[in-house]
């Protein structure tokens, strides 16, 4: 009987956290990236890491899914008019919610870097649709009435060092 519940229980637990480790974003097209991930972190990291598009991508993240994330989310990557890249809403239900870092610049006449949710560098051919972005950072006033934990960007598109026109679409 005491083995039955040992089991039992081993086998649940197994189930169980298998749950929370489903995929909640899944890379398909023209990238070695393609594939399924827990996170779009992980998902993010695995597109820059996979080179050049060569095919169009679309990055579907499950309806319902919450990230909060530990730092700015960078895109390195660069859609094509004939390859572009495309986050989009997968499924029914609420739009996927992607929750903001905690900011660490404080704004001032100086500062050369600025807090943001998600970043893209060098992007062009770039759709983002039915994601939503939050900022839950609360103010915490600091020296001279500065609050570094809030954002000062949601989607940041930033020129790569090439001289080239961003081209972005907005759904």
């Amino acid at each position: 009987m005491l083995m039955k519940k040992v089991l039992f229980t081993l086998i649940s637990s197994f189930f169980l956290g298998n749950l929370a480790l489903q995929a909640q974003v899944t890379i398909s097209g023209g990238t070695t990236a393609a594939g399924s991930y827990t996170t779009l972190s992980a998902a993010v990291s695995a597109l820059n890491a996979g080179g050049a598009l060569t095919a169009p991508v679309v990055i579907g993240i499950n309806g319902g899914y919450t990230e909060n994330l530990t730092s700015t989310l960078v895109v390195n990557v660069s859609g094509t008019a004939a390859n572009p890249l495309t986050f989009e809403k997968s499924g029914s239900g609420a739009n996927p919610l992607i929750a903001a870092p905690v900011g660490t610049v404080t704004l001032s006449s100086t500062s050369t870097t600025l807090d943001g949710i998600w970043a893209f560098n060098g992007s062009d051919y770039v759709t983002i649709d039915g994601i939503d972005l939050i900022d839950n950072n609360t103010m915490t006033a600091g020296a001279n009435n500065s609050m570094p934990t809030f954002m000062e960007y949601g989607y940041g598109f930033f020129q790569s060092f090439s001289n080239r026109w961003l081209q972005q679409q907005y759904h």
